[in-house]
């Protein structure tokens, strides 16, 4: 139940695509700012861990608002991230030019059908035991 709610908690943060910056042209940038927010995120919670004696809790987070900040930037970012990186694959997936047929080319004959068409597999009959 608290992951539901910390999950709720996220996406009430992540209010819009566009509040990130725009750096879809260098995604290495992007990249290297998830990296570096995520170090300050860690560094962050293990000095907390040490002085509190207890790994940060939401409201922890909520309490430190540049923490908080942060933990929002953190997650707009990597949400940038799997957005380019779903469009590099539907990009890569998909052909910018749809092949065509050529219109003069005859129909298959029946023999190139039956070696395209699976065979079917015959049913092993059982064998009687002795």
């Amino acid at each position: 139940q608290q992951q539901q709610l910390q999950q709720q908690d996220l996406g009430r943060a992540i209010k819009r695509e566009e509040d990130v910056p725009d750096r879809a042209d260098a995604p290495a940038t992007l990249e290297a700012d998830v990296r570096a927010c995520k170090k300050k995120l860690k560094t962050w919670e293990r000095d907390f861990l040490e002085a509190h004696g207890r790994k940060a809790t939401q409201a922890d987070i909520r309490n430190d608002p540049a923490i908080e900040k942060q933990y929002k930037d953190y997650k707009r970012m990597k949400i940038k991230i799997e957005k380019l990186e779903e469009e590099k694959a539907r990009a890569v997936a998909a052909p910018s030019v749809p092949v065509m047929a050529s219109a003069t080319r005859e129909p298959p004959s029946r023999l190139e059908r039956q070696e395209r068409e699976p065979s079917p597999k015959p049913n092993p009959q059982p064998q009687p035991q002795p």
